[in-house]
């Protein structure tokens, strides 16, 4: 089943960068980079959003049943809206200051 849990809280296409809203609280924000902006064409800020980490890789698989920090992989981001889906790397923010980057847009109330 999809739950669609998250908002767009902010995007830019230009810089394939979006911010998400976890929808039962208005404090929770997650940076992401997007990977491919054209698969997110028509996405808008307020559009609804599911996100599925789709099944474990096996290396991930592995690492859960050592106990180890799991790496991220992909994620697919489905529009309510307008049932586009696109991927996501959600490992990636770490290396691209998308934290700093948010808290930039905090900064100047954008979020």
């Amino acid at each position: 089943m999809v739950t669609f849990d998250w908002e767009i809280a902010y995007i830019d296409l230009d810089e394939s960068r979006l911010v998400l809203r976890l929808t039962q609280t208005s404090w929770w924000l997650i940076p992401m980079i997007i990977f491919d902006a054209c698969q997110m064409q028509g996405w808008a800020k307020g559009d609804t959003i599911a996100s599925d980490p789709g099944p474990l890789s096996s290396v991930r698989d592995m690492q859960r049943k050592m106990g180890l920090p799991m790496s991220e992989e992909d994620y697919t981001l489905t529009n309510k809206r307008t049932r586009g889906s696109a991927l996501i790397r959600k490992d990636d923010y770490e290396c691209e200051d998308a934290l700093v980057w948010l808290k930039g847009l905090q900064a100047n109330g954008l979020v």
